[in-house]
């Protein structure tokens, strides 16, 4: 049995056919082929979205006709076939119908650093296209498509994953914006990615820096109690969210999905002996109470009493990007007196849904920690300068646990050796070597600047 150069959907004919595969366009139409045979055949109708007639015949030659009998909504082929008989042995016969043309962009918009530097992105779709920007200050080096076998193992999708390459130049100004526009070579499907390049951070250091408290909460999917301390926290956030970022540290023993792997260093730093606990500030200890409400004032009470006893000296902005599988953070710490600080960063993750004991079957866990993005587990040392500005870049590969990198995004603060001591009721005060000095959360893909008090 052989395809016969004589396939055609109306009058002009598919893009190619080759082996045992047609490609057909995406209309509601007929295609005609034909088979040669060297004994009686039989056929048979193996997908919903076209018809083969006839379903029988003798030996010689067989005019088939393929009836489209719906388009494909969809960016990517859609594949079918049929299997034709002869003599007992079964040939399947592939159907690859056209996408609608278009591109599939996860994410139309980037923020970059002030430096200059090389730059990507991707793109999904079925059209190839000309990336054009409309500023001088960005240039479009190349752009890279690569594609995979359908399931006939022969013919390559026309559905690409594309890579832009830009140039960018330094940017000692304000923030700028770009954008480049994405022209299908149908002269139809189009599309516009915004780029906005961060200039050089600059603290005003005659303005009080915006206070902000970490709290880590050690936490577990087996904990009954934990749910109480999680309302409690997320009521905090919501009574005063400038001034509190929340932290999720889950222990070996909970759901292997959300366990963070070195836990046990900051159990045994901390002296965690019993679920759930939170610590504000690595200084204020809050145990578990099963009204909520006592615990929501304690967690605010100790954002409030930071801001009013311990301004911080430093303040962190900085941006996010995911590219390909690896997180960037670019981070700015601005500091008013020079010191000796730790720089601590976690990337984590929202909208886990795991069952929880004393919860629900789908619970959702916020705030989880998938990994430090600092190369010392307790934070990277770094001596800040009066008056003065410490930029860093960190990065990570994304953990294989991440479910969703729409949801990530990175917990960053400053430390510094030292305790202590407060008023507010029912915290338990400590000393466990260090004290947070600011903190601030940055979701991925996005800018923060240095924030301020007033």
């Amino acid at each position: 049995m052989a395809f016969i150069l004589s396939c055609k959907p109306g009058e002009d004919g598919p893009d190619a056919i080759i082996g045992n595969s047609i490609s057909v366009p995406n209309e509601v139409t007929t295609v005609q082929t034909s088979l040669e045979f060297d004994s009686d055949w039989t056929l048979e109708n193996q997908a919903s979205w076209f018809v083969v007639t006839p379903m029988k015949g003798s030996a010689g030659t067989a005019n088939l006709t393929i009836s489209i009998l719906e388009t494909n909504s969809g960016l990517k082929e859609r594949a079918g076939n049929f299997a034709v008989t002869v003599n007992g042995t079964e040939t399947l016969y592939y159907v690859f119908q056209d996408g609608t043309p278009g591109f599939s962009i996860t994410t139309d918009s980037y923020t970059v650093t002030s430096e200059e530097q090389t730059f990507s992105f991707s793109v999904e779709g079925n059209v190839k296209y000309e990336a054009v920007p409309d500023v001088d200050w960005m240039t479009v080096n190349s752009v890279q498509y690569d594609s995979t076998l359908l399931e006939d193992n022969h013919t390559y999708s026309k559905y690409m994953t594309s890579v832009v390459n830009l140039s960018i130049q330094g940017n000692d100004g304000e923030i700028r914006e770009g954008h480049i526009t994405l022209t299908g070579e149908d002269g139809v499907t189009t599309a516009t990615i915004t780029v906005e390049q961060i200039g050089s951070l600059v603290a005003d250091y005659s303005r009080t820096f915006l206070r902000r408290s970490l709290v880590l909460r050690f936490t577990g999917t087996w904990c009954k109690n934990c749910p109480y301390m999680n309302q409690a926290l997320e009521d905090a956030e919501r009574n005063d969210p400038d001034h509190i970022v929340a932290m999720s540290m889950h222990n070996l023993a909970s759901n292997s999905h959300l366990a963070f792997a070195n836990c046990n260093a900051f159990i045994a730093l901390f002296g965690v002996d019993s679920y759930p606990t939170g610590f504000v500030n690595n200084y204020g200890k809050v145990e578990n109470y099963t009204n909520p409400s006592i615990m929501t004032t304690m967690f605010n009470g100790l954002a409030e009493e930071a801001v009013s006893d311990l301004p911080s000296n430093t303040v962190i902005g900085g941006v996010t990007r995911l590219e390909k599988d690896t997180v960037y953070a670019d981070i700015s710490i601005a500091s008013k007196e020079a010191g000796l600080y730790a720089l601590n960063a976690f990337l984590l993750e929202d909208g886990l849904v795991y069952p929880q004991t004393g919860g629900a079957d789908d619970y959702v866990h916020n705030n989880v920690i998938r990994i430090e993005m600092t190369d010392n587990l307790m934070g990277d040392n770094v001596s800040l300068e009066a008056n003065g500005t410490y930029v860093t870049q960190l990065k990570v590969p994304v953990p294989s646990s991440v479910e969703n990198t729409d949801n990530l995004h990175v917990v960053v603060y400053t430390t510094y050796r030292g305790t202590f001591t407060g008023s507010v009721s029912n915290v338990l005060y400590g000393n466990f070597g260090t004290v947070v000095d600011n903190v601030v959360n940055i979701p991925i893909n996005t800018l923060v600047n240095y924030a301020y008090e007033d």
